[in-house]
């Protein structure tokens, strides 16, 4: 086993006992633990605590921008994106395990140049490990979405400071 990652069908960060789990599973092997999340609630104080002893963290950071925040994640109305962001950045400066950003590219939304470059942006102030971008193929509601083709995500990845420390992923089935 590589690694045991908490994640499933629901937001893990959403769970009050989030950081217990992450010790106790500490505590009967060596495997290292990793947390999937969207992020939205990575804002809040008490989540950062109970992120900090995992050994990776996997945010999603679709957008930066409203709209395509709200075009790609369907978010609740109540997220702030602005304090999402902050919350990411604040704890990437903070944690000491590896902070990997998953951003699903997804053509007509997040693959053009302005979209990329809000995104190059955000990741340029935090501290991170590595960069996931996520490719994906399927529906979202009742119609279709996919990423940009392999050739146009290498000339993406191509225009990220870091490509070495960067990787291209594709995932299903669908997420949304």
């Amino acid at each position: 086993m590589d690694v045991i990652s908490l994640a499933g069908s629901g937001e893990p960060t959403l769970a009050k006992n989030l950081g217990e789990v992450i010790k106790e599973i500490k505590k009967i092997t060596s495997v290292p633990v990793s947390v999937i999340t969207n992020g939205s609630l990575m804002w809040m104080e008490e989540v950062q605590q109970e992120l900090m002893n995992a050994d990776m963290v996997l945010p999603s950071i679709d957008g930066v921008s409203e709209k395509v925040f709200t075009q790609i994640d369907n978010p609740d109305p109540s997220l702030s994106l602005s304090k999402i962001l902050d919350g990411i950045k604040t704890f990437s400066h903070k944690y000491k395990g590896g902070l990997f950003p998953e951003v699903m590219i997804l053509e007509g939304y997040n693959d053009n140049d302005k979209e990329i470059d809000n995104i190059i942006n955000f990741l340029n102030g935090i501290k991170y490990e590595r960069i996931q971008l996520n490719i994906f193929e399927g529906y979202r509601g009742d119609f279709p979405v996919r990423s940009p083709s392999l050739h146009k995500m290498k000339k993406i990845k191509e225009r990220f400071p870091y490509p070495e420390r960067l990787d291209i992923v594709g995932i299903s089935p669908p997420i949304f």
